[in-house]
């Protein structure tokens, strides 16, 4: 099931869709803010110690070849398990 079909069960956000459009219009609710407001710290921390096992120029390898694949490949480069990237 995709993210958004997921966020919207659990009341995170709102999926509409507009009159004459195919994509639907994504809303976060009042809840999906609350629980991003939790979630947000407790991710930077995590990231800030995965980071730490790095060094500065490791980081900045790591840094360069993210944006050379969001610059080929943006939201699309995102792969789910049942596209054939994580074979299983």
């Amino acid at each position: 099931m995709r993210l958004e079909c997921l966020s919207a069960e659990r009341g995170s956000v709102e999926l509409r869709q507009r009159p004459g459009q195919d994509k639907p219009h994504y809303r976060v609710t009042r809840r999906g803010r609350t629980v991003h407001e939790k979630v947000i710290p407790v991710a930077r921390a995590r990231q800030a110690r995965v980071l730490a096992a790095l060094t500065r120029d490791e980081r900045v390898g790591l840094y360069n070849t993210l944006k050379k694949l969001h610059a080929a490949f943006g939201t699309s480069a995102a792969s789910t398990p049942d596209d054939g990237a994580f074979p299983g």
